[in-house]
């Protein structure tokens, strides 16, 4: 980088010339041929020069093709974290007999690896997280390219431990299978290939084996089985994740009590839902400090803006809490790992209790059709409470047929569930 870019000011004249800029994240992505999420990775833990611009809903983002430049320069070299986001082309010295022997010996390894990388590095665009504006069928595409990636995954992958920046493509691959049942009610089949993947969780990255144990968990809080999430998480080393994965069961289980207890115990916590099942239980600061420690800019606000309005109901301030709810509900523009569903939720039984019965019914109606993208971002058990409360909402208002129609789906999904399971006791009365 010219030495006069470290003046601030030299900066900002720069940037006033007739240089090239890029008004999108899809534009930058292009320009370093990389996908949308990679980039936007890239601006969070390898400051990838990004600027944005507040609007009254959301923002804009642009960026100046001659930064990006000298960012990918700087990276050529390696990257703080042993990961180089980036490797320039290299000139190769000339080679001594002794230096191609030593080449040829790794050869056949490394091309393995870089042809399995190259092929989810490939398969990453396909894999990036759902927009909630998606339809049914664009979901069900999408998880489809996934499952038939995943057939032709059948080898350790030890090798790509520190490619970390596809460990969750990867993962998603791995439970595409058990995705596509759950789409289509094949329960049966959900719990057996839960059962098949959790017994080749050895052959993956350990990256790789976390996300594939978050998605196992959620999958089998999907179906109501409690049990068979608790046998998943036994086997998890790590004991802040542990944690963190029992507390999203004790949630399931209906016992925040003891959710509120194992989350102030503390620990290494990774997992971005965390923060909302602190909140749950009253743990807000927790909550907010945790939330800013994981999450970049664009979202660390929307997140934090529910944490607040769940505060603010517990001081049973409805002004604020409302304000609040409403803030978060704009900003929730793609599949928010169940935030989104929570803060609907939120707003809907403030709406009921003021006695406005319809608009409480609308707001959870704008769940309905999100179901598979909640599987998808391990939501599904969030998807499920907003149905069965609007099952409830629908009998209060007398739509008696809307709410036995979705009753009878949610036992449907719920047949193979623990007896014990309380959202599946809760309709055996209904």
């Amino acid at each position: 980088m010219d030495k006069s870019e470290k003046n601030p000011a030299d900066k900002w004249n720069r940037r006033r010339t007739d240089q090239v800029r890029l008004e999108s994240w899809k534009a930058i992505a292009n320009y370093l041929n990389r996908s949308v999420r990679t980039v936007r990775r890239w601006e969070v833990v390898e400051n990838l020069p990004v600027y944005r611009h507040k609007h009254t809903k959301g923002h804009s983002v642009h960026a100046y093709c001659s930064e990006l430049d000298a960012w990918r320069m700087a990276h050529a070299k390696g990257s703080s974290q042993g990961e180089p986001p980036w490797e320039a082309p290299q000139t190769r010295p000339p080679s001594t007999e002794a230096t191609q022997r030593q080449s040829t010996g790794h050869l056949a390894k490394n091309v393995a690896v870089l042809v399995v990388a190259a092929f989810i590095g490939g398969m990453a665009a396909r894999f990036m997280p759902l927009d909630l504006s998606n339809s049914p069928n664009e979901t069900r595409q999408t998880w489809q390219t996934r499952q038939d990636a995943a057939d032709v995954i059948i080898v350790p992958l030890s090798d790509l431990d520190g490619f970390t920046y596809w460990s969750e493509s990867l993962a998603q691959a791995v439970v595409a299978p058990v995705m596509s049942a759950w789409i289509d009610s094949r329960l049966e089949d959900v719990v057996q290939q839960n059962r098949q993947i959790a017994e080749q969780l050895p052959r993956f990255p350990q990256q790789t084996q976390r996300y594939v144990v978050d998605y196992l968990v959620d999958f089998s809080l999907a179906l109501g089985r409690i049990e068979d999430a608790s046998q998943l998480v036994t086997g998890v080393e790590d004991r802040g994740r542990r944690r963190e994965l029992q507390a999203r069961i004790f949630f399931a289980a209906g016992d925040k009590a003891a959710m509120g207890q194992l989350l102030q115990e503390g620990g290494e916590f990774v997992d971005i839902s965390t923060p909302l099942f602190m909140a749950m239980t009253g743990l807000f600061d927790e909550a907010i400090e945790l939330n800013s420690r994981l999450e970049s800019n664009d979202k660390r606000q929307a997140r934090q803006d529910l944490i607040l309005a769940m505060a603010a109901v517990a001081n049973e301030d409805t002004t604020e809490a409302e304000s609040r709810l409403k803030s978060a509900i704009d900003q929730f523009v793609e599949s928010d790992q169940g935030y989104f569903f929570v803060a609907l939720d939120m707003l809907s039984r403030m709406r009921h209790s003021e006695g406005r019965l319809g608009e409480a019914i609308g707001l959870l109606e704008e769940t309905m059709a999100h179901r598979d993208v909640a599987a998808a971002h391990r939501s599904a058990f969030f998807w499920l409470m907003c149905q069965r409360q609007l099952a409830a909402l629908y009998r209060e208002a007398g739509r008696e047929p809307d709410a036995l129609k979705l009753e009878n789906e949610l036992r449907n999904r719920l047949t193979l569930a623990d007896k014990t399971f309380p959202l599946g006791q809760s309709l055996a009365g209904a």
